[in-house]
């Protein structure tokens, strides 16, 4: 089968095209990889400007702001300005709109150039209807992957939460094909915020992790300075507002301090700048024993569920909660909300 996958963008340890280093870009390469495996023929369109690369059955269609120029749709983008202009969302998000109607001549291109058997779009933002009405414009197949969900997200913006909302409204109505990752998901779709009555065009398709453990390469106590006898918390992930990784800080600040000096708390991911975790740490005197470890790459991450005791994820809202299963694979139990 032939399939075109598009996102906003993707992200693997050996292809790194994007600033972005998340769970979402890492989950859609990893699909992406699953369905080579069963030895489809599968390209990638981002919005990201990227150069292409090929891969065996894989190819990552190259992206370039001249290709977009010279594919550029000109037809409506009058009404499309007007619309943007009136819009009460923000400078940038408005560039960005724009940038995504501009890019569906591209992508229309790359389409009747793939013909592929079906167009698989993750994701549901600004970017998604342009996906979505040039594959109906085209009659091609096509089914789209919602990654988690703006609800309770405090980085999403208003304008995200009304968009993502009308859209599976919309789907339902359409019977537009909808993959969600959790069943969770699935049952707050048909809740009263999204409104969505049988929910007939949505199915669950759990997000999945590589049973096998990877190769341990390199002992984490001492790259971190950690006694032997100290026992390992892994938090895992995007550090940021949703995340919540202050509230393990400010937890593990109120335990009594004999537990404190047995217990080291790993924070592996990028920092949000807008997230002042480092300062709450300082604050409650904790350098040593919360360490901020920055972004890992995937292949090192088995270096450190091989040494933790526990991990812990205390996302505020979640879609599926990768760093669950991915510390069972390694025998590591976890503690989250229900």
């Amino acid at each position: 089968m032939r399939i075109l996958v598009l996102s906003p963008y993707i992200y693997s340890d050996d292809y790194k095209h994007r600033k972005n280093k998340t769970g979402f870009g890492m989950m859609v390469m990893s699909i992406v990889s699953s369905l080579c495996d069963l030895e489809n023929e599968v390209y990638v369109l981002t919005h990201s400007l990227c150069p292409e690369r090929k891969d065996g059955s894989l190819v990552v269609i190259k992206h370039r702001l001249t290709e977009v120029l010279v594919h550029c749709q000109i037809r409506g983008i009058s009404n499309e300005i007007s619309n943007l202009l009136k819009s009460p969302c923000s400078f940038g998000r408005k560039l960005r709109a724009l940038y995504y109607f501009l890019d569906r001549g591209y992508v229309k291109n790359a389409i009747k150039r793939i013909r592929p058997d079906i167009v698989h779009i993750h994701g549901v933002g600004v970017g998604t209807k342009n996906y979505v009405e040039v594959c109906q414009e085209l009659e091609v197949p096509f089914v789209i992957t919602a990654h988690g969900l703006n609800q309770n997200s405090r980085e999403a913006s208003q304008e995200d939460r009304k968009l993502e909302r009308e859209f599976f409204r919309g789907s339902e109505k359409k019977h537009i094909p909808v993959t969600v990752v959790s069943s969770g998901s699935g049952r707050r779709l048909m809740g009263e915020y999204y409104g969505l009555g049988s929910a007939a065009n949505i199915h669950v398709v759990t997000n999945g992790t590589d049973t096998h453990m990877m190769e341990t390469t390199e002992d984490i106590r001492p790259k971190h300075g950690i006694p032997d006898g100290c026992k390992i918390c892994l938090a895992v992930g995007s550090v940021c507002e949703n995340k919540n990784q202050l509230q393990i800080v400010r937890a593990f600040s109120v335990l009594p301090r004999h537990l404190r000096e047995k217990t080291r708390v790993l924070i592996l991911g990028k920092t949000s700048e807008s997230y002042q975790i480092k300062k709450e740490i300082t604050r409650l005197g904790l350098d040593d024993v919360v360490i901020c470890c920055g972004f890992i790459h995937h292949g090192e991450l088995g270096n450190y569920y091989a040494g933790a005791d526990l991990n812990i994820l205390a996302s505020k809202d979640e879609g599926f909660g990768l760093s669950i299963i991915e510390g069972f694979v390694y025998g590591v139990p976890s503690v989250t909300f229900s």
